[in-house]
């Protein structure tokens, strides 16, 4: 995403466009995984905001829905791009790989919910923990 483009993305969330959020917007944009504030810091490199600015920055985006703040099996709060489509993530417990589930089918489960406890979901988040295709394949 050029700097052009983040500028517009951060304006139509109605944020001030700093150097830093447009760094830190381009780098979670090109990202093709959740990343932590820590990791953030380390990939942006020279000339980077402290990591402070960093994790209220991925907070302040997670507020207005521009990125989405999750939580995997280690506790950490990660973060990816908010593009539209719902999805769920599969995560190794081996190498700590994180992969897109692309497609979410839980909407039986949430009806179950409504019609035998009334219970109305607002959100949900489901996350498969397992080993990936590569650690498998590794001799042990």
């Amino acid at each position: 995403m050029s700097g052009a483009e983040c500028r517009t993305l951060l304006s139509r969330y109605r944020l001030r466009s700093t150097e830093g959020r447009v760094r830190i917007l381009d780098l979670m944009a090109s990202s093709p995984i959740p990343l932590s504030a820590a990791q953030v810091h380390r990939k942006l490199g020279e000339g980077r905001p402290d990591l402070a600015t960093i994790y209220r920055t991925l907070e302040r985006f997670a507020e207005v829905s521009l990125v989405r703040a999750l939580r995997f099996g280690d506790g950490a709060r990660c973060y990816e791009i908010a593009r539209g489509e719902h999805h769920h993530h599969l995560v190794c417990t081996t190498c700590g790989s994180v992969a897109d589930l692309a497609t979410c089918r839980v909407e039986p489960l949430e009806d179950l919910a409504l019609h035998r406890y009334g219970f109305h979901v607002a959100s949900h988040s489901l996350e498969f923990y397992g080993t990936c295709r590569e650690c498998t394949r590794r001799p042990q």
